[in-house]
């Protein structure tokens, strides 16, 4: 397959972009030569590679300006406009090229179905928000094609027919994905983008958390973390914003011939950090109990005290993974 884009929203300099596709899959059970025996029933080899993009905002190419209220000659109104945005005529999209390598395979009578899926993703141009110095007069900055993205990972399916009588059933099915976000390369000359404690750093995460690490140590025992208990170090990467784990179990049982059928879905998504801006904003006011109650733990006051007197908030960086149970039914 081929696919050309062009559209209004591309920078002004920047005419169109192709985007080629070919996938292929070999069922390979078929074969003469190849022996399945009595518990494979089918194998599929597969195989993919492809193009595709990602297209700028409606207008983040443009330049324009925003109207404003200005005094001028000692106090009098005038209307006036400042920018907006500064625009960028060379602006253009996304561009993702991609390899897929997999296997679907049957066992035992299909009672066991697999799907096995490696993927390499890599993003160039990646449309990324530039701060520009206020020194400019251009306002904040400006949507650039900054550098590689490039997202790896396995993905699996499987399908597992574990009872199956005249009048019952169970069924027990999993998803899971294991991804690793990287941002390869920024840019010539481009320092990492930072918004608040994250950042875009080359060899780690997109948005990766970033703050001063810390250490304390109870030194007198007395059960409480004192100002000069608290050691602050190095700016650290803390952590991804992205789950690089995502599990999805879904049970399912019949029963009285499929008059009555039990479903369940349960998830579970690990390995990202959240940064809690609210327990940090509250400490920046006295308003946490780990700045004010004495039987706190000493990791709490250590934050508390890191962030209120270092100004680290990397004890506020913390771990995101949960388990959750999403769906539940019952239907006669």
């Amino acid at each position: 397959a081929l696919r050309a884009d062009r559209g209004s929203a591309f920078g002004a300099s920047f005419d169109a972009v192709i985007y080629p596709k070919v996938s292929a899959s070999w069922l390979i059970t078929k074969e003469s030569f190849f022996e399945t025996g009595d518990w494979l029933n089918s194998l599929r080899l597969r195989g993919a590679w492809g193009a595709s993009g990602v297209q700028p905002g409606t207008n983040d190419a443009l330049r324009f300006f925003t109207p404003i209220a200005a005094t001028v000659d000692g106090g009098q109104n005038v209307t006036g406009v400042t920018f907006g945005s500064v625009g960028n005529a060379n602006l253009k999209p996304e561009r993702s090229s991609e390899i897929e390598l997999g296997l679907d395979a049957s066992f035992f009578t299909n009672r066991i179905n697999l799907e096995l899926t490696y993927f390499n993703k890599e993003t160039d141009d990646a449309l990324i928000f530039r701060q520009l110095p206020l020194s400019l007069g251009v306002g904040e900055g400006r949507f650039e094609n900054l550098g590689s993205v490039k997202n790896t990972g396995v993905e699996v399916a499987l399908d597992l027919r574990i009872l199956e009588t005249e009048t019952t059933y169970f069924n027990l099915n999993f998803i899971a994905s294991f991804i690793d976000n990287e941002l390869v390369r920024l840019g010539d000359g481009i320092q990492p983008v930072i918004f608040g404690v994250q950042r875009h750093v080359e060899g780690y995460p997109l948005g990766g958390y970033w703050d001063e690490q810390y250490t304390f140590n109870d030194a007198n025992g007395d059960g409480l973390i004192a100002i000069d208990e608290v050691q602050v170090g190095e700016l650290t990467y803390l952590g991804t914003p992205f789950a690089t784990t995502d599990i999805s179990v879904t049970p399912e049982l019949g029963l009285f011939r499929e008059r009555i059928i039990l479903q369940g879905l349960l998830n579970y998504r690990g390995g990202q950090k959240l940064y809690n801006n609210t327990a940090s904003w509250r400490n920046g006011n006295n308003n946490t109990r780990e700045l004010n109650d004495p039987s706190s733990s000493l990791e709490g006051q250590a934050r508390a005290i890191a962030s209120k007197f270092y100004g680290t908030d990397a004890g506020y960086i913390e771990d995101a993974s949960f388990l959750r149970l999403r769906e539940l039914s019952l239907t006669y």
